[in-house]
């Protein structure tokens, strides 16, 4: 996409290519729509790196995040995660470790609400959620360490480890 805007601008940068600009125009419109369906569409994805974790859940320009670890070097992975998808805030998210305490300034930079664990205590209880438009998360109840993460109405089923980790839970 970023070849298909520099090709687009660069009858405007280049005088000698000037008989070309209204015809690169085209091009520019079709990189513009291209990034636009990308940002305003619905995606869940889990990034590992160096025995991190993170679940970005993205619907219509909006995203949360749900973090295995709450180092500083995990916080600032995940700012360059929502600013590489062009979050620059996130509605939500949630740190699985009770670490994120001591580095809560750098995650709350990245969003409105920050939910953490802390004393053993998980980010949420039963009962509570995590919630903006598309997006939701809330623990199963009964179930330790099970949550559903509901992306514009569709349902996933997470399973965390002790340590943090998260997957896909398919069983019942």
């Amino acid at each position: 996409m970023v070849l298909l805007v520099v090709l687009a601008l660069l009858p405007w940068a280049l005088p000698s290519l000037q008989f070309w600009r209204w015809r690169a125009f085209p091009m520019l419109l079709l990189a513009t729509l291209m990034q636009a369906g990308v940002q305003l569409s619905d995606e869940v994805m889990l990034v590992q790196q160096w025995g991190r974790q993170w679940l970005l859940a993205r619907h219509q320009g909006r995203a949360a995040l749900m973090s295995s670890h709450g180092d500083l070097l995990s916080c600032q992975l995940a700012q360059q995660l929502g600013h590489g998808y062009g979050h620059q805030r996130l509605d939500w998210l949630v740190v699985m470790d009770p670490v994120a305490s001591e580095q809560i300034d750098c995650w709350t930079e990245l969003a409105h609400t920050v939910r953490a664990e802390h004393q053993g205590q998980p980010p949420l209880l039963p009962g509570q959620r995590l919630q903006s438009p598309g997006l939701m998360l809330r623990p199963l109840h009964g179930q330790d360490r099970r949550w559903n993460l509901r992306v514009n109405g569709q349902s996933h089923r997470l399973k965390q480890s002790s340590g943090g980790a998260l997957r896909w839970d398919h069983a019942g």
